[in-house]
């Protein structure tokens, strides 16, 4: 099949857009520590008869004026929609993406202006997801999201960790929220551990410049479990739900049970996420048994014994796990945190659970 000129193929988006083919669905996001849906991201898509256009087949194809009408339109019927949705007893916040065309273009503040005003939505129940690009100068970023923040929006810094989105400008720009790239949630089909590091380092980096923290792409329910574990606020993927029409959103809602918090891990992430917060503790101990009088593995032994309760949740106490656990111990209290013997118990103790 020839693919047509990128001419027609503008022209055509450019008329579903103007004839009314947009259709914004939504995709749920979960705040970990409720375990309730908090907000419904506002996705795009674009209706051409029995087909659904993705983003992919059709964003490339608009810019300027195309752009502007569909962020516009787009939050327009996002906005009503949730109105619909509070006249039926549930309030949710509302994410939608925000171009990088907007930091230098104000139709855009104007036309989110009016869109609040006409749906008479709280500005702050909004949150405007921004993928920064380099095309736009940092001192236009900034007084553009100066404004945004003056109307009374949250702002989203969206794919932490790919592309523009860097930890600079996470320091210099007024973001309420962090979105982790679901690039390094993907790196869970690999390396489990070191994907989990990096979830718990830019949640810790978050919540430390004062941001709260979502993790996309969360596709299972064991790694909805173990984001939660390292203290992510929130999480959004297909293994909580897809993206779905407005219409589907209050019979998912209806179908949801309330996600509690048992205490303990029950899944093989899980009690990985457990493991690196354990180490965590560890490391910190290390640091200041270092600064200490006592015998160094004196002091470590004794300030151990406190941790045990905690590592005692990743493993049944009469199970081969367990006792990979014991040895996990006895390696820090022995020969420290950093050596051959740590590392080795720990690989031990991974490929148990």
């Amino acid at each position: 099949m020839t693919t047509p000129p990128p001419y027609i193929a503008r022209n055509r988006v450019t008329a579903l857009l103007q004839d009314g083919g947009l259709e914004m669905h939504y995709q749920p996001i979960v705040g970990l520590k409720s375990g309730n849906v908090i907000k419904v991201e506002a996705l795009a898509r674009l209706r051409d008869g029995n087909c659904l256009l993705m983003p992919g087949e059709f964003l490339p194809a608009l810019s300027g004026e195309t752009l502007l009408e569909l962020y516009s339109k787009g939050l327009e019927q996002a906005l009503r929609q949730r109105t619909a949705w509070v006249r039926q007893g549930v309030t949710l916040g509302l994410s939608v993406n925000l171009p990088p065309e907007a930091l230098g273009d104000d139709r855009y503040y104007e036309a989110t202006c009016a869109a609040l005003v006409a749906s008479r939505c709280p500005p702050g129940t909004l949150t405007l997801e921004l993928l920064e690009s380099g095309e736009v100068p940092e001192g236009s970023i900034a007084i553009a999201m100066r404004k945004f923040k003056a109307l009374g929006v949250q702002l989203a810094e969206d794919d932490l960790g790919a592309g523009y989105s860097s930890l600079t400008r996470l320091r210099q720009f007024p973001f309420d929220w962090i979105k982790l790239d679901r690039g390094i949630v993907r790196l869970a089909d690999g390396d489990k551990t070191e994907a989990l590091r990096f979830i718990f380092l830019l949640t810790r980096l978050g919540h430390g410049l004062g941001k709260q923290v979502v993790v996309e792409g969360v596709e299972s329910a064991d790694l909805l479990e173990a984001v939660r574990l390292l203290g992510v606020d929130a999480a959004q993927g297909y293994g909580i739900a897809r993206p779905m029409p407005a219409g589907d959103v209050m019979p998912w809602l209806r179908k949801q049970t309330e996600r509690r918090d048992s205490g303990h891990p029950s899944t093989s992430l899980g009690r990985q996420a457990c493991l690196l917060m354990f180490e965590e503790q560890l490391h910190l101990m290390a640091g200041s048994v270092s600064r200490g009088n006592e015998q160094p593995h004196r002091r470590m032994a004794l300030q151990v014994d406190n941790l045990k309760a905690e590592l005692d949740a990743i493993s049944d106490p009469n199970s081969d796990c367990a006792r990979e656990a014991k040895a996990l111990l006895h390696a820090a209290i022995s020969q420290g945190i950093n050596s051959p013997e740590y590392r080795q118990a720990r690989r031990d103790l991974v490929a148990m659970i």
